[in-house]
C-alpha cells in the first residue's frame, strides 16, 4: 500500500462552515460575476436566442402557441417552449426593469457560473468530500470546465443544465441521510423542471446522476420512498416541456436529418478529448464557428496539458482506495464516458461504434449531439478530483512531493481558465446593438406593409453583419410581419427549402429572371428584403449580383431603404470593383403581371392542376419559360397531392440524384450522380426529399472517370466552380476545366477509362488551368497508360501545349499534376484524347401526353456584374456550372410529342453580338484580345461615350492593342484616355500609334493625353506598351490586371463616339443560337433578337425556333439543346399541345381572422372545384372546415398547404392548427404539475423517521462496469490490455499510474494534434486502459469512506 492508497477512515459529520469560510465563497462568487461581465463588457453576444435581449416577452409569447405563422413559411415552435422556464422570464424582467440588455446577458451568465459553483461546493461538502480550499477550487473547476468556457458564449441555455445537475443530486443525497424523503425528491424534482427544455436531451443529461445515486444507496425504506417520490415528481415537474415535445415530434419535419450527423459529432469525441471536455464538434471548426474559447481549449497545446492534467487528476482520484462513494463516482465517469465516446470511431473505437452512429443517425438522432452527455462524466471526476487535492493540500509538515504536485494541479487548474480570464469566452460574437436600419425596416413592414410575407435575401448560413454577429434575424426578435430565409439550419420543409435554393441560385448567378417574381408571389412573398450589410465572412454573393438579378427580372420595385451606405460583401477579389454602395437594408416590392390581392390565400381552378415530375425548384424555369401561369402544381407521386387530377403533365430534369453538404448555403450539392453512384458521407439521409428516397434523374456517362478529389465533389474544401468535375476536362472546351477539390492533396492526377482501347501517340495536348495575370511556373506532367508512364515539365501558361506521353494502345490514360502550391491551383482545362464527355442525364419516364422541362443546373455567373450604368467585368468573376456545353438528356416518352419549343439563352462569348454591334454603328472597334466574353467588356466598350463600361484586354496578349475604324477621313492630332476611378485594369502608360502610313510613339501625361502629328485617315491602331500595374488579391493568390481603357477620345473626331441605342435590336440569324438535336441529329436551329440593353445587362433572351414544330415518336430520345460558340440554354420546355395559352390571375378570398392557429375566411361560391392555396409549408395538423364539412387536404408545388374546395362550396371557410389545443392544454397541466411540486417541497406530508442509508461499494459491480466501459469506449483491444495491466498492477502506486496514464494519452494527442489516427491513438488507447487498470485494481477496500477534514473546518 502506497501513501496514496491510504485504507479507508471511519466516516465524518461535514462539519458547518466557519464565517471565514463563508465570506470566501461569497468572494468566488463575486469574482464570478466580474468575470462574466469582462467578457466583451457593453458588447451583446450572439448567444442561444436574439430575441432574448430584443424582444423576450414577444418571443415568450409566440412560444405559448406551437405553430409560429410568422418564420421560415410557417414552423412549428423549436422548442421555444423551453424558454418559458426560466431562460425567457429573467431577460423579460431585466428588460422589463430598464436594466441594458447586455447587463442582463452578463447577470445570466453570472448565474450559470455562481449556479454551477455553489451546487458544487454544496455537494461535495454533502458528500463529506474533501474540505476548505479544495472545495472551493472543485467547484471552479466543474463552473469553468472546458464545456461551460467554450459555449456559454454561444449558447449558454445548454450550459445551464450543467450548473443545475448538482443541485439535482444535492437533495437526494441529503435526503438519504435525514429530513423528509418528500420534500427531498421535490426539490430535486424543482431543480430538473429549473433546468428547463429548451433542449430535452440537455436537459435529460441531469436524470442519470440521480437515478445512479439511488441505484447505489443501501436498501432500505428510506431509498424506496425517497426514488418513489422522485420518480413520481420528476415525472410532475418534466410534464410542461415534454407534453409539447411529443407533440413536435408527431409533427415537425424531419429536420434532424438536415443537420450534422453522427459521424460528425462524434469525431472528435476520443476517449482523451472526452476526459478533458473537449466533446463539442463546433468548438473544432475554429474560425468558422467563432467559438474562440472552445477553440483554444481544444487546439492550443499548453491549455490541452493544463486540462488534461485536471482530468488525469480526476482519474488519480478515482483510483485512491480511500474515495468516498466509489460505485457511484466511478460507475457514474465511466456512464459519462461511454455516453459521450460510444459513437467514436478510430484505431482504436469503441465495441459496437459502428452501430452506435448508425443508431444515432437513425432512431436515436435526437442524441447525436453526444456533447451534451458531459455533465454525466463532469460531476463525477470533478468529486474525485476534490478527493484527491484535499489529500496532497498542505496541512502542517508534507513532503515536498505533495507540495509540488498541489502546485501543478492548481496552476494547471487556473491555466484551464485561459479563455475566461483573458475575456474570450464571446470574443468574435459581439455587437453593440442591432443596427437602427433592421429596426427601422421591421417598424416600415409592420406599419406599411401589405398582407404577405417578406423574404430576406441573400440567404446566409448565419445572421453576421459588418456591424457585428447576432446569430438569429433581426426581423425574427423584431416580430410582426411573417418573414422567410434559407439559412444554414433551415426549421421549414423539404419542398421549401428546395423553392428557396432556386431564388438564391437566381440571385447569386446575377442573371435577370422573366418569371422570378411570379415564382415568389406564389411562395407567398410580398416584399424582399435585401441586406447589404453582410460581413464577407457570411459568404454572402456579392450585393452587385443580387441587384443585378433584380434589375433584370420585371415585377420588382424598391420601395424603401434603411442605414448607411454599406459596400456590399462577396468572395470575389473585393478589389476587383465589385464593392459598390447600397442603403444597408432595402425593400424591394414583388409585382408580378398577374399578381393575387393576398399572396397569403389563393384559388386557382382545380382543372387546371399541373402533374410536375420533378422538385418544387421546377416551378422558377416552368415559370421563366411561361409554362407557369394560374395552375395548381402538384409534384408527381406525392402522397399528399392524390385528391387533385392533374390536366397536364410535364417531366424535368431538376429532381437530380445528388449529394447534399448539409449546413452550407451555397455550392453545396455534388454534380449529378449515376443510379448506382454510392454516397460519399456516411449518413441516413442525403438530399432534401420532397417525395421518395432518391432522385429520379440520373447521370449517364459514356466514359468512366477518376480523379484525386474534384471541386464538384461534395466533399470539396474548394467548391468553385461547382462544374469543374472530371468530366469538364473532357468536353471539348477550353472555357470549362477540372480543378480538385481537397485543399490539401499532395498528389493531383486525372484519369479516364474508356470501354475500349484507343491509340495514344508520343506526345499528348492538353491545356493545364492557368491563372491570368500570375507568373508562368513549372508543372510537373506525369502520363501514365498501360504502355508505360512518361514525365514532362511543362507550364501554366494558356492554350494547348504538347507533353510526351507512352505511346500504344490502352483503355486508360492518367495524368499526375505536380508543383506544389496550392491544390486549388491545378487543373486541367482540356485533353486531347479521343470522344467528348457531356453532362449526360437520364430523365424519369414520362406519362402520356407529358411535356419536357430542361434547365441549367445552378453554378453559371457571367464575367461582369452591373449596376445601373455600371459594368464592372473580370474573368475571375465567371464560374460554370455542370451544363456549360449544353442541356444533354435522355428521355423516354410514352406517347408521341409534337411542340414549339421555347429556350431561354444566356450569352457564352459576345464575339459576333460585338460585330453585330459594330454593324449598327459608323463606327468599327475591334480588338486584339478581351478579358471577358460579355459585351459589357468588349472592345466597343472603350469607344461608346460612357465611362461606366471599359474595354480589358486578355492578361496574355503581350502586345494589346485597339483599332478603330471610322466612316469617314478625319484629321485626328491625338487621343485621349480615361479610365474611370476604381478600374479593374491596369492604367495605360506607353502607346504606340498608328495612323494613316505614320506611326507615333510616347507616354501619356497624366491626365491621358498623349498628342501626335495631325494625321488624315479613317483607322487608328493604339498598341499599348506598358501600364501602370493595378494588382488584384483573391483566395488564389495575387495577379496583376491586365491593361484597360474605359474610354477613347480621338481629338478631331470625337463627335463619331457614340453608343448605340439601347432600345436597338440585334438579330443573330439561325444557327446562332442552341441547335436542338435528337438523337443525334440536328433536329432544330435557333435565332436570338434582343436589345442592346438586354444584351449589355446579361439578361435571358428567347432563342426562336427556326421551324414550324419538332416531333418526337414515343420510345427513348437523346434531346440535348447544345451550347452554340456564342449562347449557352439555361432553360428549355417542350410543352404539350395547347399547353401554353392565357390561364387567368389567381383570386383570394375575404380574410376576417389570421391569427398563428387559427384563420378564417369568406369565400364566394364557384361552379368549379377550386384549390384553396395557404403560402405556408403544408402539415397535416392543420385543418379546414366549410358549412361544418371538413375540406380535403393536399399539398401543392411540393411544399405549400392547400385544400380542395369542392364546387358550390362559399361562404365562412375555417383553417385551424388542431394540435395547438393539446399543445397549450399540455402547457397548462404542466403548470399545475409544477405548482403541486412546489406545494410538496413547501409543505410536504409528515413522513415516519427512517434510518440513515448510505452509497455503496458494490466493488464486483464497479468492476465490471469498468469492465464494459473500456470495451465501448476502447474496444476488444482495450479490454485486453485492462486485464493484462490490472494483473500486473499489484505493487504499483494506482492514482500515480492512473494520472500518468491519462497525462501519457494527453501527450501523444498534443503531438499528433486534433482527430489522432494511426499509431498515436493506439497509444492513446492503450494508455487510458492502463489508467482505468489503476481504477479497476483499487476498488478492492469493502467500505467507502470520506478523507477527514483538515483542521481549518
Amino acid at each position: 500500500m502506497t501513501l496514496l492508497d491510504a485504507a479507508p477512515q471511519a466516516p465524518a459529520a461535514p462539519p458547518a462552515p466557519v464565517p471565514q469560510w463563508r465570506a470566501r465563497v461569497v468572494a468566488v462568487c463575486l469574482a464570478l460575476v466580474t468575470l462574466a461581465f469582462l467578457q466583451d463588457p457593453g458588447r451583446i453576444a450572439a448567444d442561444t436566442k436574439l430575441d432574448l435581449t430584443v424582444n423576450p416577452w414577444g418571443f415568450l409569447g409566440r412560444a405559448l402557441h406551437l405553430w409560429d405563422g410568422e418564420g421560415f413559411f410557417g414552423q412549428l415552435q423549436n422548442q421555444s417552449y423551453g424558454y418559458l422556464w426560466p431562460m425567457g422570464p429573467f431577460f423579460g424582467v431585466g428588460q422589463a426593469i430598464g436594466l441594458p440588455d447586455w447587463v442582463v446577458q452578463r447577470l445570466w451568465w453570472s448565474l450559470v457560473l455562481v449556479a454551477a459553483f455553489l451546487g458544487m461546493y454544496l455537494l461535495v461538502r454533502a458528500l463529506r468530500v474533501g474540505a476548505g480550499w479544495p472545495q472551493i477550487l472543485a467547484g471552479l473547476a466543474y463552473a469553468l470546465a472546458v464545456r461551460p468556457q467554450s459555449a456559454i458564449g454561444a449558447i449558454s441555455v445548454e450550459v445551464w443544465p450543467m450548473a443545475l445537475a448538482p443541485w439535482v443530486l444535492l437533495p437526494l443525497v441529503r435526503g438519504a441521510r435525514q429530513g423528509n424523503v418528500v420534500r427531498a425528491a421535490a426539490l430535486s424534482a424543482l431543480a430538473v423542471t429549473t433546468a428547463g427544455g429548451v433542449n430535452a436531451v440537455a436537459a435529460g443529461a441531469v436524470l442519470p446522476l440521480a437515478v445512479w445515486w439511488l441505484i447505489t444507496l443501501t436498501p432500505g425504506p428510506r431509498r424506496r420512498r425517497l426514488a418513489g417520490w422522485w420518480v413520481g415528481l420528476t415525472g410532475l415537474a418534466v410534464l410542461w416541456w415534454l407534453i409539447p415535445l411529443v407533440l413536435l415530434g408527431k409533427y415537425s419535419p424531419p429536420f434532424l436529418d438536415w443537420i450534422e450527423s453522427a459521424e460528425f459529432t462524434t469525431s472528435i469525441t476520443d476517449p482523451t478529448s472526452v476526459l478533458r471536455g473537449a466533446d463539442h464538434w463546433i468548438a473544432y471548426l475554429g474560425s468558422a464557428s467563432d467559438w474562440t474559447a472552445g477553440w483554444l481549449l481544444a487546439s492550443n497545446s499548453v491549455l490541452v496539458l493544463a486540462t488534461g492534467v485536471v482530468a488525469a487528476a480526476g482519474l488519480a482520484g478515482l483510483a485512491m482506495r480511500s474515495l468516498p462513494h466509489r460505485a457511484f463516482l466511478v460507475g457514474a465517469t465511466i456512464a459519462g464516458l461511454v455516453l459521450v465516446t460510444a459513437g467514436h470511431t478510430g484505431a482504436m473505437s469503441g465495441l459496437g461504434s459502428d452501430l452506435v452512429q448508425q443508431f444515432l443517425d437513425r432512431s436515436g438522432a435526437p442524441l447525436r449531439n453526444v456533447h451534451k452527455f458531459d455533465l454525466v462524466l463532469r460531476l463525477p471526476l470533478t468529486i474525485a478530483f476534490c478527493h484527491l487535492l484535499t489529500w496532497l493540500w498542505p496541512s502542517g509538515p508534507r513532503p515536498r512531493w505533495k507540495v509540488g504536485l498541489v502546485a501543478l494541479l492548481v496552476g494547471s487548474l487556473i491555466l484551464s481558465w485561459w479563455p475566461a480570464l483573458t475575456g474570450q469566452l464571446a470574443r468574435g460574437r459581439t455587437y453593440s446593438a442591432v443596427a437602427e436600419s433592421w429596426r427601422e425596416a421591421a417598424f416600415w413592414l409592420n406599419k406599411r406593409g401589405e398582407p404577405g410575407r417578406a423574404l430576406i435575401v441573400p440567404g446566409a448560413s448565419f445572421a453576421e453583419f459588418t456591424w457585428g454577429r447576432t446569430g438569429d434575424e433581426p426581423l425574427q426578435a423584431y416580430g410582426g410581419y411573417p418573414w422567410g430565409i434559407r439559412d444554414a439550419v433551415p426549421l421549414s420543409s423539404a419542398g421549401n427549402i428546395r423553392a428557396l435554393d432556386a431564388v438564391e441560385a437566381r440571385l447569386e448567378s446575377g442573371t435577370g429572371s422573366p418569371g422570378l417574381s411570379q415564382y415568389l408571389e406564389r411562395m407567398g412573398v410580398r416584399y424582399l428584403v435585401v441586406r447589404n450589410d453582410l460581413a464577407v465572412t457570411a459568404q454572402a454573393p456579392p450585393a452587385l449580383r443580387v441587384h443585378m438579378a433584380l434589375a433584370n427580372s420585371p415585377g420588382f420595385s424598391r420601395v424603401a431603404w434603411f442605414g448607411d451606405l454599406m459596400a456590399g460583401s462577396g468572395t470575389v477579389a473585393t478589389d476587383e470593383g465589385t464593392e459598390v454602395t447600397y442603403p444597408a437594408v432595402e425593400i424591394y416590392e414583388v409585382t408580378p403581371s398577374n399578381n393575387a390581392p393576398d399572396p397569403r390565400v389563393l384559388m386557382r381552378p382545380a382543372q387546371a392542376t399541373v402533374d410536375v415530375d420533378g422538385g418544387p425548384e421546377a416551378l422558377l424555369p416552368l415559370a421563366d419559360a411561361g409554362g407557369l401561369g394560374n395552375r395548381p402544381v402538384v409534384v408527381t407521386d406525392d402522397p399528399y397531392a392524390q385528391p387533385l387530377a392533374a390536366a397536364d403533365l410535364v417531366v424535368t430534369d431538376t429532381d437530380r440524384r445528388r449529394e447534399i453538404t448539409f449546413g452550407y448555403m451555397r455550392d453545396q450539392e455534388s454534380a449529378t450522380m449515376t443510379a448506382q453512384q454510392p454516397y460519399v458521407q456516411d449518413r441516413p439521409v442525403h438530399d432534401y426529399r420532397v417525395v421518395g428516397e432518391d432522385g429520379r434523374t440520373v447521370a449517364i456517362p459514356a466514359l468512366q472517370f477518376d480523379v484525386s478529389s474534384s471541386a464538384s465533389d461534395v466533399s470539396a474544401g474548394w467548391r468553385v466552380p461547382r462544374g469543374a468535375m472530371p468530366a469538364a476536362a473532357l468536353d471539348g472546351s477550353l472555357e470549362t476545366y477540372w480543378r480538385p477539390g481537397d485543399l490539401d492533396e499532395e498528389q493531383t492526377f486525372w484519369q479516364v477509362t474508356y470501354p475500349q482501347p484507343i491509340d495514344v501517340g508520343a506526345t499528348l495536348r492538353i491545356a493545364l488551368l492557368d491563372q491570368p495575370g500570375s507568373a508562368t511556373r513549372a508543372v510537373p506532367v506525369q502520363v501514365t497508360t498501360e504502355a508505360g508512364s512518361v514525365s514532362t515539365e511543362a507550364t501554366n501558361a494558356a492554350g494547348w501545349q504538347e507533353v510526351s506521353a507512352p505511346a500504344g494502345r490502352t483503355t486508360w490514360v492518367r495524368i499526375d499534376i505536380g508543383g506544389g502550391g496550392k491544390a486549388q491551383l491545378r487543373g486541367i482545362r482540356e485533353v486531347d484524347l479521343p470522344g467528348r464527355e457531356v453532362n449526360r442525364l437520364q430523365l424519369p419516364a414520362a406519362q402520356p401526353g407529358a411535356g419536357v422541362l430542361l434547365s441549367a443546373r445552378p453554378g453559371d455567373t457571367s464575367e461582369c456584374a452591373v449596376r445601373d450604368d455600371l459594368r464592372v467585368c473580370s474573368d475571375a468573376f465567371s464560374a460554370f456550372s455542370q451544363d456549360r456545353t449544353g442541356l444533354h438528356r435522355t428521355v423516354e416518352l410514352a406517347s408521341p410529342l409534337t411542340t414549339t419549343p421555347r429556350i431561354l439563352v444566356a450569352v457564352r462569348d459576345a464575339a459576333k453580338v460585338s460585330a453585330e454591334l459594330n454593324a449598327l454603328s459608323d463606327v468599327s472597334v475591334q480588338a486584339t484580345s478581351t478579358r471577358t466574353r460579355g459585351v459589357e467588356g468588349s472592345a466597343r466598350a472603350a469607344f461608346d461615350r460612357s465611362i461606366a463600361t471599359a474595354w480589358q484586354a486578355a492578361a496574355d496578349d503581350e502586345e494589346p492593342a485597339l483599332t478603330i475604324t471610322l466612316p469617314e477621313q478625319r484629321t485626328v492630332r491625338g487621343l485621349r484616355l480615361v479610365n474611370r476611378p476604381g478600374l479593374n485594369a491596369s492604367s495605360p502608360l506607353e502607346v504606340r500609334v498608328s495612323a494613316g502610313d505614320r506611326q507615333f510613339s510616347g507616354y501619356t501625361d497624366n491626365r491621358g493625353l498623349f498628342r501626335f502629328d495631325p494625321v488624315t485617315t479613317d483607322r487608328i491602331r493604339i498598341t499599348f506598351v506598358t501600364a501602370n500595374q493595378v494588382r488584384s488579391r483573391s483566395a488564389l493568390g495575387e495577379t496583376i490586371l491586365p491593361v484597360g481603357v474605359s474610354e477613347v477620345a480621338l481629338i478631331g473626331a470625337d463627335d463619331l463616339r457614340q453608343p448605340v441605342p439601347d432600345d436597338a435590336l440585334v438579330t443573330l440569324p439561325c444557327g446562332t443560337g442552341p441547335d436542338i438535336e435528337v438523337d443525334g441529329q440536328v433536329a432544330m436551329q435557333t435565332s436570338v433578337t434582343g436589345r442592346v440593353e438586354q444584351f449589355r445587362d446579361g439578361a435571358l433572351l428567347a432563342a426562336e425556333p427556326c421551324g414550324s414544330g419538332l416531333d418526337l415518336a414515343a420510345g427513348k430520345h437523346e434531346l440535348d439543346v447544345v451550347s452554340s460558340q456564342t449562347f449557352q440554354p439555361m432553360t428549355a420546355f417542350f410543352p404539350p399541345p395547347g399547353y401554353l395559352g392565357p390561364t387567368g390571375r389567381p383570386t383570394s378570398p375575404e380574410v376576417t381572422t389570421w391569427d398563428d392557429t387559427q384563420r378564417v375566411l369568406q369565400v364566394a361560391a364557384a361552379d368549379e372545384t377550386r384549390v384553396l392555396e395557404v403560402t405556408e409549408n403544408f402539415n397535416p395538423g392543420w385543418t379546414a372546415t366549410a358549412g361544418g364539412k371538413s375540406l380535403q387536404p393536399v399539398r401543392v408545388d411540393g411544399w405549400k398547404q392547400a385544400y380542395v374546395l369542392p364546387a358550390g362550396v362559399g361562404g365562412e371557410v375555417t383553417l385551424e392548427f388542431a394540435p395547438d389545443a393539446g399543445y397549450r392544454a399540455g402547457l397548462l397541466a404542466g403548470l399545475l404539475a409544477v405548482l403541486a411540486v412546489v406545494v410538496l417541497a413547501v409543505r410536504p406530508p409528515r413522513q415516519p423517521q427512517l434510518p440513515a442509508v448510505g452509497s455503496r461499494a458494490l466493488p464486483r459491480v464497479t468492476a465490471a462496469l469498468i469492465a464494459v466501459g473500456v470495451t465501448l469506449t476502447l474496444g476488444l483491444p482495450g479490454l485486453a490490455v485492462l486485464l493484462v495491466a490490472a494483473l500486473a498492477l499489484r505493487r504499483a502506486s494506482l492514482p500515480a499510474v492512473a494520472f500518468l496514464g491519462v497525462m501519457v494519452a494527453v501527450v501523444v494527442a498534443v503531438v499528433a494534434g486534433v482527430r489522432p489516427e494511426g499509431w498515436p491513438s493506439v497509444v492513446e488507447g492503450c494508455a487510458l486502459a492502463l489508467a482505468w487498470a489503476a481504477v479497476l485494481r483499487s476498488g478492492g477496500a469493502s467500505t467507502p469512506a470520506p478523507v477527514v477534514p483538515p483542521a481549518h473546518n
